[in-house]
C-alpha cells in the first residue's frame, strides 16, 4: 500500500475501480510458511461518481468466527482523497487533517540533524556487522 513496487497496482486500482473494502492483514501469518503483508480488495465498477467512501479495516488479530463482523466493528472510512498522490493515506479524514498540518507546521529532523543521525548509524551497523 505504501511500497514503490506497489505503485502499478495503486494506479491501476486508483483509475479504473471503486474501492469498496481494503482488508489489511499486516503481518500476520495468513500463510504459515511465507512472510507475507497479506491485505483483500473488494471492488466495483467505476461508474459512479468518485466521491465513494472506502472502508479500510486493519485486521488484528486471525482469531475471529466472522470476518465481516470484525470489518463492521474496526473498519473506518477514508475519503477519496486518500487514494491521492504516490502513497494512499489509510486515516480517517480528521486523522489525516491533523497529520498535514503537523507537516505543514514542522521542520524535518533532516534539517538539523545534517545526515549525521544516518552516517552514524550506517557506522554503528557496520562494526556490529564484523
Amino acid at each position: 500500500m505504501r511500497s514503490n513496487y506497489g505503485r502499478p497496482l495503486r494506479n491501476y486500482l486508483k483509475d479504473h475501480v471503486h474501492l469498496k473494502q481494503i482488508i489489511d492483514f499486516g503481518e500476520l501469518s495468513v500463510f504459515p510458511e511465507a512472510a507475507t503483508f497479506p491485505a483483500m480488495y473488494l471492488t466495483e465498477k467505476k461508474d459512479h461518481a468518485d466521491s465513494a467512501i472506502t472502508i479500510y479495516a486493519r485486521i488484528p488479530s486471525l482469531d475471529f468466527k466472522s470476518l465481516e463482523n470484525v470489518i463492521a466493528s474496526l473498519g473506518v472510512s477514508l475519503p477519496p482523497s486518500s487514494f491521492e498522490g504516490e502513497n494512499w493515506t489509510l486515516a480517517e479524514e480528521d486523522d489525516t487533517a491533523i497529520m498535514q498540518k503537523m507537516d505543514s507546521l514542522s521542520d524535518p529532523l533532516g534539517n538539523y540533524a545534517d545526515n549525521s543521525i544516518k552516517e552514524e548509524l550506517l557506522q554503528d551497523l557496520m562494526r556490529h556487522s564484523l
